[in-house]
């Protein structure tokens, strides 16, 4: 799990507010509200990370297609060419 300020901000939060309260029972739903809110949004978080990350190697892989396929005409021609020149 990587380091993630702001989410570590929210949970430190939480738990400066779960410390006032203690002895007050009326901040634990925000407490555990707040505990969700931010578990639901790290985890959302983290599926649009690897969305993105796998249409990038996907946008890199399809690139590397390309190249290869302008690339092989050349390649082969060169191939031949060198072919030709070979002495008998």
């Amino acid at each position: 799990m990587r380091f993630m300020p702001h989410v570590m901000t929210s949970v430190f939060l939480c738990m400066c507010l779960y410390s006032v309260s203690e002895g007050r029972g009326d901040f634990q739903p925000q407490l555990n509200s707040a505990m969700q809110d931010v578990s639901d949004k790290y985890i959302l978080l983290e599926e649009t990370e690897k969305q993105a990350l796998r249409k990038a190697l996907i946008e890199e892989r399809q690139r590397f297609c390309c190249f290869v396929a302008l690339l092989q005409p050349v390649v082969t021609k060169l191939n031949n060419h060198n072919d030709d020149n070979l002495p008998i």
